[in-house]
């Protein structure tokens, strides 16, 4: 709300706007919303309003005479306010939506169609050796990676394994377990 009170727009002249991007803001999250118009060819900003209601976006868009087309997130809002404001303006879906809903749909495609393909042969052992790893403290499991690769496990392979990122199998080498002092008859031991 501060950023928007100081920010002053000068609205061109709206008869020369032939396409627009049209986007909502938070003031609040969860409270309280607006929408911003941008003028799609100079990349600026021609409009601010505190709502982001479909009739008074409506309202607001009737104002730009030669509007040719509009880029605009997936709401339904926005579609049905650009609808209502001239039926002849074309909405184009912004990039992030739609290389995020490609992104979505692709992903869909893929497990859909290579699901049934893909076959991987789980041993009870390997089941059973993980879920065994996955009750450990995580001492445990920094001592188990350590010792396993002591032993020849490459990091990539201990990944895999237990199911971790290679971050994570590098942070589990690189520290040091503390050490438990314990107090027998006088003596301290130190394991």
């Amino acid at each position: 709300m501060q950023l928007y009170k100081k920010i002053s727009i000068i609205i061109p002249n709206k008869s020369n706007i032939k396409t627009l991007c049209v986007d909502d803001f938070a003031f609040k999250k969860k409270h309280k919303y607006g929408t911003i118009f941008i003028d799609g060819s100079a990349h600026k900003i021609v409009e601010i309003i505190e709502s982001r209601e479909s009739d008074v976006v409506t309202e607001v868009l009737k104002k730009y005479d030669n509007l040719d087309m509009v880029s605009r997130d997936g709401s339904w809002t926005y579609n049905k306010a650009i609808y209502n404001a001239n039926d002849s303006i074309k909405q184009i879906s912004d990039r992030f939506h739609l290389i995020k809903n490609m992104t979505e749909k692709c992903c869909e495609v893929i497990a859909k169609n290579l699901a049934n393909r893909i076959q991987v042969t789980i041993t009870e052992k390997h089941l059973d050796e993980y879920a065994e790893f996955l009750m450990m403290s995580k001492d445990e499991k920094i001592q188990l990676i350590k010792e396993k690769h002591s032993k020849g496990m490459g990091r990539m392979q201990l990944a895999t394994k237990y199911h971790l990122g290679l971050k994570i199998v590098d942070a589990y080498l690189e520290s040091k377990q503390k050490k438990t002092l314990f107090l027998v008859n006088k003596t301290i031991l130190i394991l």
